[in-house]
């Protein structure tokens, strides 16, 4: 009469082995899953200028069109992903960009306390990232704490933000 301790050692190593696999895709999902799922999502408001990767389809005007951003943390740096959109939310183009520093630019008077964040948060009003995408770099503007952002040509802001000159106006 066998003994139902006889398989333990296998069911130990089975068991064993599901839990390396599952501690494995619990790893590639921290490190990689960042970059498929998006940290916010903005709209570009309409009265700015879209951003100069992209060109508004003949037949098109720039009420036609709108611009969401998809804002991505991963361990290798922050990233962002520009879709154009008809009114029908149909995607006419698509851009990725590299965005740079660990967090955006801030502006305004706030200064971070103790633990890293900001007892005023809406004091840190304007906040600006640089994004650069096939060599193009613009910047982008967030007037306040809401959902929608701008493109900013402002030189000084451009300045201080380490970029020489205003972009091209010819590529708009």
């Amino acid at each position: 009469m066998k003994s139902c301790f006889a398989t333990a050692p296998r069911l130990v190593t089975r068991s064993a082995l599901l839990e390396s696999r599952i501690i494995s895709v619990l790893i590639v999902v921290c490190l990689c899953g960042c970059r498929f799922f998006p940290e916010s999502m903005f709209e570009l408001a309409p009265e700015s200028r879209l951003p100069r990767w992209f060109t508004i389809p003949k037949g098109l005007s720039r009420a036609d069109v709108t611009v969401t951003m998809y804002c991505y943390v991963s361990p290798s740096g922050r990233s962002s992903t520009f879709w154009l959109l008809d009114k029908n939310g149909n995607t006419l183009a698509k851009v990725n960009t590299v965005t740079e520093g660990l967090e955006p630019y801030v502006s305004g008077n706030a200064k971070k306390n103790a633990s890293g964040g900001y007892d005023q948060p809406s004091e840190m009003y304007p906040l600006y990232q640089v994004e650069t995408a096939n060599g193009i770099t613009e910047v982008t503007e967030f007037k306040r704490m809401e959902p929608v952002f701008y493109i900013s040509d402002d030189p000084q802001i451009r300045l201080k933000l380490g970029l020489v000159g205003s972009p091209n106006p010819a590529n708009k």
